[in-house]
């Protein structure tokens, strides 16, 4: 790893993600996922870095998604 920096969502962005998150089938728990690889594409990330890959590779998002020790 390069570096990290720490990435966080503004009200609005919430605000966004909310409202468009039951359009688009996300509900309950599923949102921390949401939040985090919004999180991931704003800060330009390349990987993710996961216990929970299934999580984050369904999203679709423009980043590599790792579970520890795969590597």
């Amino acid at each position: 790893m390069k570096s990290a920096a720490v990435i966080a969502l503004n009200a609005k962005s919430y605000e966004v993600l909310l409202q468009l998150a039951p359009k688009n089938g996300v509900a309950g728990a599923r949102t921390y996922d949401v939040v985090i690889g919004t999180c991931a594409e704003q800060g330009k990330a390349s990987t993710v870095l996961t216990f929970n890959a299934g999580d984050f590779t369904a999203l679709g998002q423009d980043f590599a998604v790792v579970t520890p020790g795969s590597v």
